[in-house]
């Protein structure tokens, strides 16, 4: 099991401490990626030496290496001591990040490459092969977006409607529609819709899912994907409160 201060900062002063410039970042980088030490991609030796570009040349083939090569930090020009700072805000901050936040707190020079950090990262939090949600299922759907003057009704031009499916555990977790959290015992877990998966500590999972318009023709098939054919489903809405499996 990691260990905070020891596999990982454990505070953002350690962060600070622990990764002060890139070949401290490559460093760490390499620890985690490579344990045993260097091995040639192509040949399998384990000797090489680095080269002013940061990247390691076998001493046997030739072959060059890098560490970042195949992760999402592959051919970046942002330094990789700004992609563990934004980490680091995304892991410690209980109400998200966004892409305007990181970039006016880590002083990028655009939008677009905080957005493009955010979005790297949020795709590599995806758990490979997930099995879909099962047990009692609970969805509802959300605008992201902000403030939008033209439209009418349920009816959306420039927002991203957002289907969120939470796995409910009873009798231990419940969902808080009022506080759009949800609780265990004693502790509270924000549900993000930008988040495309998350497993909270000690409680049910979360999925969220882009669709439109706004019916249960184009729904279900979002919840058939994320949920198993076996779960109860039903919206979470105040309007609606039909079982989703009884509609269709």
């Amino acid at each position: 099991m990691p260990t905070a201060g020891r596999d990982y900062p454990g505070s953002y002063g350690e962060l600070l401490a622990w990764f002060p410039d890139e070949p401290a970042c490559l460093d760490y980088l390499e620890w985690l990626r490579w344990p045993e030490g260097i091995r040639c991609p192509r040949c399998g030796h384990r000797e090489g030496w680095r080269l002013g570009s940061g990247r390691w040349e076998c001493t046997l083939c030739g072959r060059q290496a890098s560490v970042t090569a195949g992760t999402i930090f592959h051919r970046s020009r942002t330094p990789l001591g700004l992609w563990f700072a934004a980490a680091w805000q995304i892991t410690s901050q209980k109400n998200g990040v966004s892409a305007l936040g990181v970039q006016r707190s880590l002083g990028l020079g655009s939008f677009q490459t905080a957005w493009a950090m955010l979005h790297r990262y949020r795709a590599a939090m995806v758990r490979p092969g997930r099995g879909r949600l099962s047990g009692h299922v609970e969805v509802d759907e959300a605008y992201v977006g902000g403030v939008e003057s033209s439209g009418w009704g349920r009816r959306t031009e420039t927002k991203a409607i957002v289907a969120i499916a939470v796995e409910i555990e009873n009798p231990k977790g419940y969902r808080s529609r009022a506080r759009g959290y949800l609780r265990y015992g004693t502790r509270f877990a924000p549900v993000s819709a930008t988040t495309p998966a998350a497993t909270l500590p000690g409680g049910p999972s979360v999925r969220s899912a882009t669709f439109q318009p706004v019916t249960s023709t184009t729904l279900s098939p979002v919840v058939d994907r994320q949920a198993g054919v076996r779960s109860g489903l039903q919206f979470a809405s105040t309007h609606d409160k039909t079982p989703l499996r009884s509609i269709r």
